[in-house]
């Protein structure tokens, strides 16, 4: 044995570094070397439990393997090489190319933790995959060509599937992606996948995307992201909003850039239903003003949202935001800005509903004009305008049965208001109580 060259299985000590505290894993080994063509075959096995392997814990592991070179060529093929990690197994068929330190995988499959297995073992994947992690981790089937020094050079096919959740952050929100399945290929640094399907919010999530892993910042070529009666109790829990939500909303998107609502760009359409919208924090102060002239506004349960969103690396803009409820309407324009939390917005505000409330909300016109400006913690509402003294005249014709004790009662508000041509806050105050006295003019007095 002394004449035979093991030069080549030096560069097998990274790859079997290993260390345990208590019984360590056997190696098994049978050689046979050809000293006229200077090269080896060693058939071996290597089996144990409970130890570390560049700090990562292994339970248990199987690999029977076969290294077959000379010195300047040399392989290992594996056969159902099997190891368990948090108590799941990865189990292997293939070839390692000593020389090139490049796998090709015949057949591969996981229920184990590959995240946290690829952070462990690699420091560059590390810092990319460290907002990442599965809870429980998927399936995952796999069969290509790896690179273990330069994985960006992989040409993989890919699998996922099973009763899985994907952790991860956006904005330092956490997210949860429950339900992964996809089919993905790694090619020339490119990830790609046509299906992948999820639930996101509650809803039901399908999407296509193409990403560089590898490259930083991280970004998508492209994204087709669809999501599907998603509820927004779950969403405004996302974004930290403690009022209780209702009703669900679906989104189309399209776009490439980060993965961020700072950094991408597209399009998307979002609709929602069922919704009580006066609970939306951004809303605030509108929904206090329309109280007043409205009050099933701070109740409506059924309201509906839809609206084209464009996305510019943190600038968000929309020009058909319309809302509905059973007595309110509106349609506005708005731009927010994401790195510097400031909203500006123009809404266009129909009152309407039935007898008494259209009467009501007819005293100060059927279109008020409102704009919002100020950072998302301040956000200032106000009326721009009102509809002049010919709406309130119609008003009086079309409710042609109220008292002229009611419509006496609703001057001195509509005056101020028209007057002024502004809707100030002593003015809605008085609407209010304008409508108060409607209300009270229509009630039939009770005879003494």
């Amino acid at each position: 044995i002394s004449k035979i060259n093991l030069a080549p299985l030096e560069k097998l000590s990274a790859i079997v570094a290993i260390h345990s505290e208590h019984t360590p894993p056997k190696l098994a080994l049978d050689f046979k070397s050809n000293l006229t063509t200077k090269s080896h075959t060693v058939s071996g096995k290597l089996s144990g439990s409970d130890f570390s392997y560049r700090d990562l814990a292994i339970e248990k592991i199987d690999i029977p393997f076969r290294y077959e070179g000379n010195p300047d060529q040399a392989s290992i093929s594996l056969q159902a090489a099997t190891l368990h990690h948090q108590g799941r197994p990865v189990t292997l068929d293939g070839e390692f190319d000593v020389s090139s330190k490049t796998l090709r995988i015949d057949k591969f499959s996981s229920s184990a933790d590959l995240l946290s297995l690829a952070s462990r073992t690699s420091p560059k994947l590390a810092n990319r995959l460290e907002t990442f992690a599965f809870d429980p981790p998927p399936s995952i089937t796999a069969s290509g060509i790896l690179p273990v020094t330069s994985p960006e050079d992989a040409d993989l096919n890919l699998s996922i599937a099973g009763d899985n959740a994907l952790k991860f952050a956006i904005n330092g929100n956490a997210l949860s992606l429950d339900r992964l399945a996809a089919s993905l290929s790694l090619k020339n640094g490119l990830l790609k996948t046509d299906n992948l399907s999820g639930e996101l919010f509650k809803g039901a999530l399908t999407a296509k995307t193409s990403l560089r892993p590898f490259e930083h910042p991280l970004s998508l070529d492209t994204l087709t992201l669809n999501l599907k009666d998603a509820s927004r109790e779950y969403l405004e829990s996302f974004l930290g909003h403690s009022k209780k939500m209702s009703g669900k909303f679906n989104v189309h998107f399209e776009g490439h850039g980060p993965p961020s609502l700072e950094g991408i760009t597209g399009h998307a359409r979002v609709e929602a239903f069922d919704a009580n919208f006066y609970t939306i924090p951004i809303f605030g102060n509108l929904t206090a003003m329309l109280k007043k002239l409205i009050p099933s506004f701070s109740h409506e349960e059924k309201s509906t949202l839809s609206a084209d969103i464009d996305f510019n690396q943190g600038t968000l803009t929309s020009n058909n935001i319309k809302v509905r409820s059973s007595g309110t309407t509106i349609n506005a324009t708005a731009s927010v800005s994401l790195p510097k939390k400031y909203l500006t917005a123009d809404a266009n505000v129909r009152l309407g509903g039935d007898g008494i409330v259209g009467a009501a909300t007819g005293l100060l016109g059927k279109a008020l004009e409102v704009e919002a400006k100020g950072p998302f913690d301040h956000i200032k509402w106000r009326f721009k305008n009102v509809p002049g003294l010919n709406q309130f005249e119609g008003i009086a014709e079309l409710s042609g049965k109220l008292s002229e004790n009611t419509i006496s009662l609703l001057g001195g508000a509509a005056g101020k208001v028209i007057e002024a041509g502004k809707v100030p806050g002593e003015a809605v105050k008085e609407a209010a109580e304008a409508m108060k006295g409607l209300f009270q003019g229509l009630t039939p007095k009770k005879k003494k």
